[in-house]
């Protein structure tokens, strides 16, 4: 039976870092290319997204396999989910749910 407990660990490690889940969550729009990511981050956090720090979360995604950037014009071309990324998002989906019906148990 695997570890359950690094499992999760594992998942967590990759939603904790920078802008992951703001990442994830803006690709549940759709598609997006690297400015549009940008602005809606910028936007949603209230905070400037440099682009050093986006791209390495971008790269990040992409290399543990939850999104993808296909080759097309570099002015073009859009981040958009994989399947497991998809897989990963209806799960954040649920933690949202979770997170809203107890705030007040967890003093947000």
């Amino acid at each position: 039976m695997p570890n359950v407990p690094q499992a999760i660990r594992g998942v967590l490690a990759v939603v904790r870092l920078k802008w992951s889940v703001e990442i994830l969550v803006s690709l549940g729009d759709g598609p997006q290319r690297y400015t549009d990511l940008q602005v809606t981050l910028t936007v949603s956090s209230g905070q400037p997204v440099y682009n050093r720090s986006l791209t390495d979360s971008l790269r990040l995604l992409e290399a543990k396999g939850l999104i993808e950037h296909p080759p097309a014009h570099v002015d073009a071309s859009a981040y958009q989910f994989t399947q497991a990324g998809r897989e990963l998002r209806e799960l954040l989906d649920d933690l949202r749910g979770w997170g809203e019906r107890h705030r007040t148990d967890l003093g947000l």
